[in-house]
């Protein structure tokens, strides 16, 4: 498995998560998040609701990847 890339201050940072989940739709995702099983990035509209509802918030809300933008998300 690869190890997650971040730049935290200018330092790289390295990270190997111990497992993994694959799953195949953007609703799979979103409830696999809501059982607590990690971050995920799907389109706004799967989780405006919780985001409204203050349920989950951005965590990256200043790096937008895409104009599509699709937000990780953590409960």
């Amino acid at each position: 498995m690869l190890p997650l890339e971040f730049s935290i201050n200018g330092e790289l940072r390295n990270v190997v998560l111990p497992a993994t989940l694959t799953v195949a739709s953007a609703e799979t995702h979103v409830a696999a998040a809501r059982l607590g099983l990690g971050l995920i990035q799907v389109p706004r509209y799967h989780v405006k609701a919780d985001l409204a509802a203050a349920r989950w918030s951005t965590c990256f809300p200043h790096s937008h990847l895409t104009d599509a933008r699709f937000p990780a998300l953590s409960p």
